[in-house]
């Protein structure tokens, strides 16, 4: 099978662009990852958001998070209960997502990373909140 370009065969244009790309990619031109997908993302800071289940009144819940992408630390207050400092017992990220999990208060929230229009920071925090069964939605924000 010919190609029109210039009467070379297909598998020859195949061969030569596969040659190319060796050579680009052995000079470091091009990576099979971009540089986004090789940034972790940094998720420290200070999150609000409001928590609404049908029968509660709404209930602001607030973390801080400290660290970086290789290993974080949180705290949780929820002011309306006059509970600050709460142990969170984990952080974990896993590609755009992220768990947060309470023992204490046998609570998690799952959510995914939103990030904002540089494509490289974290601007919000979009999932759930689940404890005793229930799961309601939940997005966080980070604070300036």
């Amino acid at each position: 099978m010919y190609c029109a370009a210039g009467g070379l065969s297909v598998s020859r244009v195949l061969k030569r662009i596969l040659a190319t790309v060796s050579v680009l990619a052995g000079l470091g031109l091009i990576t099979g990852t971009s540089a986004l997908a090789q940034t972790p993302p940094d998720v420290s800071g200070t999150w609000r958001g409001t928590l609404v289940a049908a029968q509660y009144d709404p209930i602001e819940i607030v973390f801080h998070i400290e660290g970086s992408a290789s290993g974080y630390s949180a705290t949780l207050d929820i002011p309306a209960q006059a509970r600050t400092g709460v142990r969170v017992d984990s952080v974990s990220i896993r590609g755009s997502n992220i768990m947060i999990r309470m023992n204490g208060i046998q609570a998690e929230y799952y959510a995914g990373l939103v990030r904002a229009e540089d494509g490289i920071s974290i601007e919000a925090l979009d999932g759930d909140w689940g404890q005793s069964g229930e799961h309601t939605p939940l997005r966080m924000l980070r604070e300036p």
